[in-house]
């Protein structure tokens, strides 16, 4: 054996044996044989691979988040481009043919609402409704169900001032109870509520955490005059739970001061990535206020736009992507033609709609 392996190095061209004795060639050592060291022997040992944490120290919660580190794909591209063109049927009157986002149980979104995550244009609550859908279907298809994050419409923790307060904590546990039932779903099974409140035309987040008794106050704005927490109350019977707790507003590094037409975008961002727990656990992937944040929210919402238009359940996700394909046969010089007179008028349409 010793003399078939000279006789293959020989071959190789790497060393010459010639002169050297077959029985002193020293054997290749076999591939089953795995060297370590330490210490003690001069040998090392192989490197532990990796151990994965367990469910005990994994949040409870599902991260579907939006990935911001990447670019805009084309599709993504070419949906908010057919969107800003306006393009849509007449903008001085409403149509059902208009509608671009429609789930089986009934709720609806045209196209004007969409329009408004067009750069430089403040969100209508209306999106973080089709967004707070969103969230609640693939939240109950992928989340345990001891562990459900529930999302409740803007419109239902708008702050009643025509209402006593034992009337406005009816309407809040009722509201509440409609969004749970929406998702297949009883109170006992939820973990966080997520409130969107619009006020004063600035758009923030309530959270509050049934397992941890907690009331959390997410606003991308350091900003805090629009702030009642007195508009939300809790389900008659959380009451004793929360009756010590006060809630409190998270300071984040990426807050801003001067940005008053982002705060859609960052609720939305803030919905789908709070956990809980620390902020060093927030992975929500902001920036600090700077042009690089800037960027960021220029491409979540064509991001959240994409996401919300070709969902699973948007039944009239084909008719959109249609439409796409419809408008990416006109030239290129019709399509920027169009897109150019878009941006002049977008404002003011949304304004006659708002």
């Amino acid at each position: 054996m010793s003399k078939d392996y000279a006789d293959f190095v020989n071959r190789s061209g790497r060393k010459s044996f010639q002169s050297t004795s077959p029985s002193k060639i020293e054997m290749p050592m076999p591939l089953s044989v795995v060297p370590f060291k330490n210490e003690e022997n001069g040998f090392n040992r192989r490197r532990d691979r990796p151990r994965m944490k367990s469910d005990y120290l994994k949040s409870p919660y599902i991260i579907q988040a939006v990935d911001i580190t990447k670019g805009i794909p084309r599709p993504e591209k070419h949906v908010a481009k057919w969107i800003f063109s306006l393009q849509g049927n007449n903008w001085s009157c409403f149509s059902c043919n208009d509608i671009v986002f429609h789930t089986l149980d009934g709720f609806s979104a045209q196209r004007f609402h969409l329009e408004s995550f067009f750069p430089t244009c403040e969100l209508f609550g209306h999106v973080i409704d089709c967004w707070s859908q969103v969230l609640n279907l693939d939240e109950s298809k992928y989340a345990p169900e001891s562990t459900l994050r529930v999302y409740c419409k803007t419109e239902l923790t708008v702050c009643f001032s025509n209402l006593t307060e034992s009337e406005r904590k009816a309407k809040f546990f009722e509201n509440l109870l409609l969004s749970i039932e929406d998702m297949d779903s009883t109170l006992r099974y939820v973990g966080l509520i997520f409130l969107p409140v619009v006020r004063s035309f600035h758009i923030f987040l309530f959270v509050i955490n049934l397992q941890h008794p907690e009331f959390v106050i997410i606003d991308n704005s350091k900003v805090d005059d629009h702030i009642d927490v007195n508009m939300v109350n809790c389900p008659n019977h959380q009451t004793e739970m929360f009756s010590h707790v006060m809630p409190h507003r998270l300071e984040m590094p990426w807050r801003t001061i001067n940005n008053h037409i982002d705060c859609g975008v960052f609720t939305m961002r803030h919905m789908e990535t709070y956990m809980s727990g620390s902020m060093n656990e927030f992975k929500v992937g902001f920036k600090n206020k700077s042009p690089a944040q800037d960027d960021q929210l220029s491409k979540l919402r064509k991001k959240y736009l994409y996401k919300i238009i070709t969902h699973e359940y948007n039944v009239h996700k084909d008719y959109v992507l249609q439409k796409v394909n419809e408008f990416y046969k006109f030239s290129a010089r019709q399509r920027s033609e169009l897109l150019s007179i878009a941006k002049e008028q977008i404002h003011t349409r949304l304004s006659d709609f708002s």
